[in-house]
């Protein structure tokens, strides 16, 4: 715990990246709290205590986060070293910033030579125009999503502007996929493009996403009679084996209201912890939780009263964090409903823990601290029988 939360001191890593800064004043906070709770009373000073998984817990995101950062550098570097930069002896080409823009020029102007061989000449000039308009609607209600169709447009012209938008799209698709193909394979990939790739496959998740649910509403539920009567059947004899009482609504004068909204809270308000900078919407639910824990009573009426009332919801955002490997979704919800969603989440959680709803093979749980669920997992497998044995060169495989 002494050698996480000194990284800085012991090892000056802030000189070679300051953005690691971040890591050591969260580590930094994490041992006043600590050591507020453990250097106390009878237990005197002391170089740490053995509370550890917290630290841990940070540097083990900040090295899953860096590595491949580190490898797509050390790959760019490692090949400038040996095959030196190629800035010369390079035939001139439309280079690589209007490589998109001339293939729209030249794919528009075919487009046009094919609607005008199709209008009489006298209309010509003045429905140019008016055509590419709907040429870039089509293509921006693609993107959108939304469905495309102007009343009133001749059928040829329709299916002109159809096929040119799906060319397109295909080419979109195509150049979105390569694109991440090679960021994932750590080549040379400008900051640029990285942050347009990112969009567009968060474009084709969400048109995907909705295609999804809309071939569920149309199609689904994709399960047969037979599988839901068992589901059902084996959930209630579980139910009923555990003796399980079903979980009221909050009652006003529920005896752990307080102590379980200031657990919530504080959830909510541990991602503030390293912030300096923060936006509008996390600045609101910042004033929010700090109201909230200044006046509970009303917070919590707030809260239950939402629960009873509320049928009409804000509209959640979702962006994705790019992890060049992967993308993770980070969903963006009004903070009043994300104060009450906390504390819900957190009134269930306790009260289907104390009703034993959970089999005690579920982990992690309240039953024992994350640190000791650890060890207990770093013993198991320890203990299996010759799982360090690698004279036939075996490999011990984790899967998760």
């Amino acid at each position: 715990q002494n050698v996480f939360s000194h990284v800085g001191t012991l090892t000056g890593i802030y000189r070679f990246k300051y953005k690691v800064m971040r890591q050591i004043r969260m580590c930094k906070d994490l041992k006043h709290v600590i050591y507020h709770r453990f250097n106390s009373g009878g237990v005197g000073k002391g170089p740490g205590t053995g509370f550890w998984a917290p630290m841990w817990r940070v540097w083990l995101f900040f090295i899953r986060g860096a590595v491949p950062l580190l490898q797509r550098w050390l790959g760019n570097l490692l090949a400038r070293t040996f095959e030196g930069r190629n800035a010369k002896g390079v035939a001139k080409t439309v280079t690589k910033q209007r490589i998109e823009s001339q293939f729209d020029i030249n794919l528009r102007a075919n487009v046009m030579n094919t609607v005008m061989d199709m209008l009489p000449p006298s209309i010509r000039r003045s429905k140019m125009s008016l055509i590419l308009q709907h040429l870039s609607e089509a293509w921006r209600c693609w993107k959108a999503n939304i469905p495309w169709k102007v009343p009133g447009m001749p059928q040829a012209f329709e299916d002109v502007i159809l096929r040119y938008v799906k060319y397109k799209a295909d080419c979109w698709t195509k150049v979105t996929h390569y694109n991440r193909l090679r960021i994932q394979r750590g080549g040379t990939a400008d900051k640029t493009v990285c942050k347009k790739n990112l969009g567009r496959l968060s474009r084709l998740w969400l048109k995907n996403e909705q295609e999804r649910q809309h071939n569920y509403l149309k199609d689904g539920p994709y399960i047969q009679a037979e599988e839901a009567v068992a589901i059902y059947t084996t959930t209630a004899n579980w139910l009923e084996s555990r003796r399980f009482l079903c979980i009221p609504f909050p009652p006003l004068n529920y005896k752990h209201d307080t102590r379980i909204l200031i657990l919530a809270l504080e959830r909510l308000k541990e991602m503030y912890s390293v912030k300096s900078r923060l936006n509008q919407n996390q600045r609101e639910e910042l004033r929010l939780i700090e109201e909230a824990y200044d006046n509970p009573h009303e917070a919590l009426a707030r809260i239950k009263s939402h629960l009873l009332t509320r049928r009409s919801f804000k509209e959640v955002g979702i962006e994705f964090m790019d992890q060049y490997t992967h993308l993770t979704p980070v969903y963006d919800i009004e903070p009043l409903e994300k104060i009450t969603d906390a504390y819900l989440d957190q009134y269930l959680w306790y009260e289907a823990d104390k009703r034993k709803l959970f089999p005690n093979w579920i982990k992690p749980s309240d039953a024992e601290p994350s640190p000791l669920l650890v060890y207990k997992w770093c013993q198991g497998i320890n203990n299996l029988s010759n799982v360090w044995d690698t004279d036939k060169n075996q490999t011990a495989v984790m899967i998760e």
